[in-house]
């Protein structure tokens, strides 16, 4: 129709390097902009996750579905999924988005500590967002490490601790009936 939608521009986007070449000089200068714009405008899944901005993360999810499984390698990402960030934000909606794309499997992945999303969105009392993921199939005696880190050094050690979601129902007695069921 001569207007270039969104969905059309990130389908575009995400095969440019697929075409790189097919467009001559133009199709290198594209791939040279693409490259810049990414190293300017860095951003992620799961920084987009824990912006809230849904829109991105659809677009993200359209160009590459596995996005919803991706890990987090930053240096503190300890291995989160999109699924742990919009869990710890309360994000119903993303919730929603990430667990349609990341399929049934995904309320029980755990970070490097071993904690699953149903521990941060209970961490930060979002009770409803636990009922879905218990519904959902999320095991809420799953516990992970605690881990400490010093803040003379950065250096990270495990403390000997666990936790698992069940025990922030202390934190939030709201959580109290969720977790009885």
């Amino acid at each position: 129709n001569g207007v270039v939608d969104r969905q059309e521009f990130v389908r575009w986007w995400g095969n440019r390097t697929k075409n790189a070449h097919a467009g001559g000089v133009v199709g290198l200068k594209l791939k040279k902009l693409a490259s810049r714009a990414a190293k300017m405008y860095h951003t992620d899944i799961h920084t987009a996750t824990w912006k809230g901005q849904t829109d991105l993360v659809r677009m993200f999810l359209a160009s590459d579905p596995r996005l919803a499984k991706a890990v987090d390698t930053e240096e503190h990402g300890d291995g989160m999924s999109p699924l742990h960030y919009a869990c710890y934000k309360g994000n119903d909606e993303l919730c929603d988005l990430l667990m349609l794309a990341a399929g049934p499997k995904a309320v029980h992945a755990k970070t490097e500590s071993g904690f699953t999303p149903l521990f941060y969105a209970a961490q930060q009392g979002h009770v409803d967002l636990c009922q879905k993921l218990l519904a959902a199939g999320a095991d809420p005696c799953v516990a992970g490490a605690v881990m400490l880190s010093e803040p003379d050094t950065g250096d990270v050690r495990d403390t000997g601790r666990v936790l698992c979601p069940v025990d922030h129902v202390k934190d939030c007695k709201a959580l109290v009936s969720v977790f009885e069921a």
